[in-house]
């Protein structure tokens, strides 16, 4: 699966490549939906976190440690297998962007409802307010990495929930002691 999406993230972004010029937008779905084509050398939603081989190292980091925990952990349930799979591939696939480029090809452009945050003070934190009109544009990668840290943090909780379940479940009589906890020393 990994490597499809590697794939699919590539081909997409070669095909945006050779069919957009840089910054060019064309509406697929009206204004809700537009193919504009840009690089962003910053992080998520471009967003800027300081120097950009932390980008680098952050994506070979998350890569060598989710692998890691393929393999080293096999009995991990689907969903956590699969959340891990989505961030693996879509780290990647940005990871190559960097790599030739400078910057991640992002390119998938949606309107979304506006988000208006006014600037506060509260003791000692000053937020200096937020605005955003547009969804920040993005790629088939970035949607993989979101979905799969969605399909994780799910993937926990309902594990949670169950071993919470599982713990208030009484265990059935053993038969052959008709103890309740089978335990035939008592």
């Amino acid at each position: 699966m990994v490597g499809l999406l590697i794939i699919a993230d590539q081909l997409t972004k070669l095909a945006v490549r050779q069919s957009f010029a840089l910054g060019e937008s064309v509406p697929v779905w009206g204004d809700f939906f537009r193919l504009t084509y840009i690089h962003n050398a910053a992080g998520a939603f471009g967003v800027a976190f300081g120097h950009p081989a932390v980008y680098y190292v952050a994506s070979i980091v998350i890569s060598i440690f989710i692998i890691h925990n393929l393999y080293r952990h096999p009995d991990l349930r689907s969903w956590s297998i699969w959340g891990l799979a989505l961030v693996l591939g879509g780290a990647i696939g940005n990871l190559i962007d960097r790599i030739y480029l400078g910057a991640v090809i992002d390119f998938l452009d949606c309107e979304f409802f506006d988000i208006n945050l006014p600037t506060f003070k509260l003791w000692f934190i000053h937020f200096r307010g937020y605005a955003m009109t547009r969804w920040p544009i993005f790629n088939i990668a970035d949607s993989a990495v979101t979905v799969g840290i969605c399909v994780l943090i799910l993937s926990v909780w309902f594990d949670g929930k169950k071993k919470e379940v599982a713990g208030r479940v009484p265990k059935p009589n053993d038969s052959e002691t008709g103890k309740p906890d089978g335990n035939p020393a008592e």
